[in-house]
């Protein structure tokens, strides 16, 4: 689904970040279906995303739309600067690259944010 996905995002914003954990953008995904808020993704001036390239894509899965701030701090650059990278040359991988504590931190986090409990959290992302 997300893979089908990837053709609607907003070609105005590129992403930086060569590798997208699909097992991540599900949980941000359920989590916004179920109406869970996130902070807003952080934009450079030239339209590339710096920080939330999983929120964003979850976002546009959900038919969501995300506040964008700007920053100046990329994530992932070359010598040049902000390393901008064709949507099509990004590779989503079927790897969580959080662990059960970060997943853990990361529920609570949310939990908090959106003043519901972690169990409720919880829940959300247990379902199939």
């Amino acid at each position: 689904m997300f893979l089908k996905k990837l053709d609607d995002l907003d070609k105005t914003l590129m992403p930086n970040q060569p590798k997208i954990s699909i097992p991540i953008l599900r949980r941000i995904y359920l989590k916004m279906l179920y109406g869970i808020k996130f902070n807003a993704i952080k934009v450079h001036s030239d339209k590339t995303i710096i920080d939330g390239h999983h929120r964003y894509i979850s976002s546009v899965i959900a038919g969501l739309e995300l506040e964008r701030v700007p920053s100046q701090k990329p994530s992932f650059q070359n010598r040049d600067g902000v390393n901008v990278i064709e949507w099509k040359n990004v590779e989503f991988a079927d790897v969580d690259w959080d662990k059960p504590e970060e997943i853990e931190i990361l529920n609570k986090v949310d939990a908090k944010y959106n003043n519901v409990s972690l169990e409720e959290v919880k829940r959300i992302i247990e379902e199939k």
